[in-house]
């Protein structure tokens, strides 16, 4: 949903998520990305690229790998209270339009 409108969101996380979204439509708006590091290795590398590549181009994205666990890493992701903390600090107000 957040790569169709990415306007509509103050922040997105996705978990295990492919790089194979447009990630460029991700540029403003605020994105912690989570995977498992047991997962498939071909989307633990291409999530690291795509990650350090919008680091690179300035966008607001955390990362947070958990080498211990697989595909599963949604329970530690929700598990972590921190992240809540950090999706209620945004706000659609506080970062400028996407372009499209």
């Amino acid at each position: 949903m957040a790569n169709a409108a990415p306007d509509r969101f103050a922040a997105i996380v996705p978990i295990c998520g492919t790089a194979k979204i447009v990630f460029k439509k991700f540029l403003k708006l605020p994105t912690w990305a989570t995977v498992g590091g047991k997962d498939r290795a071909s989307l633990v590398e291409d999530l690291q690229k795509t990650v350090a590549g919008l680091r690179d181009r300035g966008a607001p994205i955390r990362f947070t790998l958990y080498p211990q666990l697989g595909h599963n890493c949604w329970d530690a992701t929700y598990g972590n209270p921190k992240l809540y903390k950090w999706i209620l600090a945004q706000s659609t107000d506080k970062r400028p339009k996407q372009k499209k």
